[in-house]
């Protein structure tokens, strides 16, 4: 027998016959913790990491999606994000921040044109996203279309008038400030004085 003295087997270091003691899995309410712990140090990959713990069949919920997406988005993990934008949008398609996040992840890879088609079809189904209304009027701007913006942007405010703070301050909407300011102001209505004096 070739047996080598004083060095213990691997079973009498371990203090157990065959293998080491298996660790305990942590749960997926842990991880998630954790990844947020991580997240908000701003340690996106480690973020990442211990979501990447959380076993495949318990991927599917509102939370993991959410915290993915969001994780991946500050990764730079771009087709990641998309395809986990995507369940998440998925999961509850009247929620306006999840288009959002999808449509973010569609501009970073196929541009202004890839976010329009996500909130076309996030007005398509659900018609009462006045945010992704706003979205697209802000694309529309980025891409000249004017006429196309102003009448989103009606709408939008139409469904929420308080999101005119936001618009009024946003630079995405200058250009149809501008050409309102070209335009001068409005004819009066029928049977209205023009205001300022003749």
């Amino acid at each position: 027998m070739n047996r080598v003295r004083g060095k213990r087997t691997t079973g009498q270091r371990l203090g157990r016959r065959g293998s080491a003691r298996a660790p305990e899995p942590v749960d997926t309410e842990t991880l998630l913790d954790q990844s947020w712990e991580l997240y908000e140090k701003d340690q996106y990959n480690e973020a990442y990491a211990k979501l990447e713990e959380i076993p495949p069949t318990e991927r599917d919920g509102k939370a993991y999606l959410l915290l993915m997406t969001i994780v991946c988005g500050d990764a730079n993990k771009n087709r990641r994000m998309l395809a986990v934008a995507r369940q998440l949008v998925q999961t509850d398609p009247t929620v306006d921040y999840h288009w959002g996040l999808l449509g973010e992840a569609a501009g970073r890879i196929g541009g202004v044109r890839a976010a329009v088609r996500v909130c076309c079809e996030a007005i398509r189904k659900s018609p009462l996203l006045a945010s992704m209304r706003c979205r697209l009027a802000a694309h529309y701007c980025s891409l000249g279309r004017l006429r196309a913006a102003r009448e989103q942007l009606k709408i939008a405010l139409h469904l929420e008038p308080e999101l005119i703070r936001c618009v009024m301050d946003c630079p995405d909407f200058a250009p149809i400030w501008e050409t309102i300011a070209e335009a001068g102001p409005p004819p009066p209505e029928e049977g209205e004085a023009w205001k300022g004096g003749e």
